[in-house]
């Protein structure tokens, strides 16, 4: 149990800081004339909420009765660009070092016992969501590098796992990395 609620503890600390850094990156986008670009930070720190709330579940699961983290304060970057690069690379980390790192270790040590079910659970949906944002940060940059904002759709989040969808139109199918149906997507207005 050591194990898991280190991780959860270390999974749970990098998303509430995630979801202060989005707000603030958020504000940022919006005052300088991109409130598409703000939309989408700001539903990317709600999908970070998400995730804080899931692995804040999964360790009272796991019987963990210490203090949870007091989340960093936030720094912008010098602009909007800055900013998105700044996300880009740290939910490419997530996904492609960090969460599958927690995984493998949580497997090795407690393999597919009950105790590791729920850890498990909450580290690969964090891991699959963050693809997603990852590639709408992606989109979002080339976007901007064109001089243009981020505003072709809609962002819906999905309130199980985190995950975004990105379209004109509301989600028809289920979530693809929670399988919730479409009631669990809401969408995500700039909430400054």
């Amino acid at each position: 149990m050591e194990l898991i609620h280190k991780l959860l503890l270390e999974s749970l600390q990098g998303e509430t800081d995630a979801e202060r850094r989005y707000l603030q990156f958020s504000i940022q986008s919006d005052a300088e004339g991109y409130p598409g670009i703000a939309t989408l930070f700001t539903a990317l720190s709600h999908g970070e909420t998400v995730h804080a709330a899931n692995h804040r579940k999964a360790l009272e699961k796991n019987n963990y009765s210490g203090p949870f983290p007091k989340p960093a304060k936030p720094k912008n970057g010098p602009n909007t660009l800055a900013n998105l690069q700044q996300a880009i690379l740290a939910e490419k980390e997530e996904f492609t070092s960090m969460y599958p790192s927690f995984v493998k270790q949580i497997s090795k040590k407690h393999g597919n016992s009950f105790v590791a079910k729920i850890a498990l659970l909450s580290l690969k949906w964090a891991a699959e969501s963050e693809k997603n944002h990852h590639l709408l940060l992606v989109a979002a940059e080339k976007r901007l590098r064109a001089q243009q904002d981020f505003d072709e759709g809609r962002i819906y989040l999905c309130a199980v796992c985190g995950n975004l969808h990105y379209s004109p139109a509301a989600p028809t199918e289920l979530c693809p990395v929670c399988g919730h149906d479409v009631s669990f997507y809401s969408p995500v207005d700039l909430l400054l």
